[in-house]
């Protein structure tokens, strides 16, 4: 019989990121169109792929709303998120990873960098 963790039943439990990343990345086009205006549909379905592949892997970011915050952000408003070196060693040795991945979300959302351009 099979065994899983409570991390790989969260995992199992997320969208596939090859069915996800289409409806995510129109949403990402939709909210954040002049900071990924410089992508085409296919080079942001990609990019979404590798964000919300790194996040949910990676990072073990397993709540869903988190995951497509970051994903967002990694992608559009806080482009190259997922290599900065700091947060993800930050984030990998966090427990739960939701938990410190949505701290720094917050955080970078209260500064002057966030933006959202629908506001």
């Amino acid at each position: 019989m099979l065994t899983l963790t409570p991390d790989q039943l969260e995992i199992l439990s997320l969208p596939d990121a090859r069915t996800f990343a289409p409806k995510l990345a129109a949403e990402i086009r939709r909210e954040y169109s002049s900071a990924v205006a410089d992508m085409n549909d296919s080079a942001l379905i990609r990019e979404v792929e590798r964000s919300y592949g790194h996040a949910s892997e990676t990072l073990h970011i397993t709540h869903l709303p988190t995951l497509v915050e970051w994903t967002k952000a990694d992608v559009a408003w806080a482009r190259g998120l997922r290599n900065e070196m700091g947060i993800d060693l930050w984030i990998r040795g966090s427990r739960p990873s939701n938990l410190a991945a949505q701290d720094i979300l917050s955080g970078m959302k209260a500064g002057a960098k966030w933006h959202r351009e629908d506001q």
